[in-house]
């Protein structure tokens, strides 16, 4: 996310927090992105001249630059839905031959939502190709939305339930190939579940049993661990135009206090990306599923289950507006430039939450259309603006950075 992004959004738009990251984006080595880079560039110069660039680009690049090392942040996005403007920093230091990394952040919003943090990282291990991270992270989300879990949830049900929790966690990435990564991680996580503070909305107890939101009325902490295996294509990781992404997963999910909170989840994900037109125009498309299984006297607690609904899955729903143990999505979206700098998008989602694995299929997917404009900058995508239409009314979406995250 670039900084300069946030603050430059901020400076001109009062609009509500839209925008919210709960998992880590899977990324690659800071060699490897400008290696990629350099690539594509050198490739579009041999296709045709580059645009001049207009004086806004200029001087949007340039403070750029000047503003890259900053640790402030200040805009909206981060912490979910409702949570008002946000602020937080997050300065970084390495050592001079970037053996060691060390990371601090924090960011509160005009809600009372905050999270803090910290990591640690130790790249180019073994030959450059191992990475060892720790970190420990604290969220406060007092106004997160629940309608009821299930393809059928109603608006009618819309409430908002407290979610505190803590991870710690260690992750192993080695580099198998060249572009192929693999990712273990184990982890700690302690939750507390309680009633909403939205005082226009009834809290989720109150509206929702146990039997229907499953760990409204007790949680459980967990103990997990799992790995990961990712093969990335594509040609530039900030901004692709061409290229295929494919990621697998899989994790469990160890109730410490309710054993039957306990599961197995199963993720996948694909992308791909078709440039035409001397690479102006790009269509962009995504699959992605989770998958959930367990016993059958066990249970996923509704604030463990895969959600569909916001500016990264179903645009033209709110946020978080589908709950279920198992999802399945996919983005279609046509890009084109129309300056430098400057893109334009058309796109279309579908998607479904469904109760077992094995009822995936493609019947009955939630669909949505709508449209959106595109800010680049040197390091890619830097702002998107998206507004999307369902069955349930419209949804305007600002979100910072890539277009999917994984």
């Amino acid at each position: 996310m670039s900084r300069l992004s946030i603050l430059l959004v901020t400076l001109f738009l009062n609009s509500e927090l839209m925008a919210q990251n709960d998992n880590g984006e899977p990324g690659e080595p800071v060699s490897r992105m400008e290696e990629i880079q350099e690539q594509r560039m050198q490739k579009a110069a041999t296709l045709q001249p580059p645009p001049e660039r207009s004086a806004f680009m200029r001087g949007f690049s340039r403070i750029e630059k000047v503003l890259q090392e900053s640790p402030l942040m200040v805009g909206v996005g981060g912490l979910g839905p409702g949570a008002g403007f946000a602020v937080g920093f997050l300065p970084e230091w390495r050592t001079g031959n970037d053996r060691l990394r060390f990371k601090l952040g924090g960011v509160i919003s005009t809600q009372r939502f905050y999270r803090v943090g910290a990591g640690v990282e130790l790249p180019h291990l073994a030959r450059n190709d191992l990475t060892v991270g720790f970190e420990g992270v604290h969220r406060y989300l007092p106004q997160l939305e629940y309608y009821g879990s299930g393809p059928d949830s109603s608006l009618n049900n819309r409430t908002d339930f407290l979610r505190e929790d803590t991870l710690f966690e260690s992750t192993v990435s080695f580099k198998l190939k060249r572009n192929v990564t693999s990712t273990c991680r184990f982890g700690k996580l302690f939750l507390n579940i309680g009633p909403g503070t939205n005082g226009s909305l009834p809290s989720t107890e109150t509206v929702f049993t146990p039997v229907e939101a499953p760990g409204i009325d007790e949680q459980s902490n967990y103990v997990s661990g799992g790995c990961s295996v990712e093969s990335d294509g594509r040609d530039f990781f900030g901004d692709p135009h061409k290229g295929t992404y494919l990621g697998a997963g899989y994790d469990r999910y160890q109730a410490v206090d309710i054993g039957r909170f306990s599961f197995n989840r199963v993720s996948g994900v694909a992308e791909h990306y078709i440039p035409f037109l001397n690479h102006r125009r790009v269509i962009a498309m995504r699959a992605r599923t989770e998958l959930a299984w367990h016993a059958s006297d066990q249970v996923v607690p509704f604030y463990m289950q895969s959600t569909l609904g916001g500016d990264q899955t179903l645009r033209g729903f709110p946020r978080f507006r589908f709950y279920g143990e198992n999802s399945i999505l996919f983005n279609l979206e046509y890009r084109w430039a129309i300056s430098m700098g400057w893109d334009m998008a058309v796109f279309g989602d579908a998607g479904k939450v469904f109760n077992r694995p094995g009822d995936i299929s493609l019947k009955g997917l939630e669909p949505a259309v709508g449209f959106g404009f595109r800010l680049k900058s040197d390091q890619g995508l830097a702002v998107r603006f998206d507004t999307g239409f369902s069955r349930e009314g419209g949804q305007v979406w600002l979100r910072f950075g890539r277009l999917f995250s994984h």
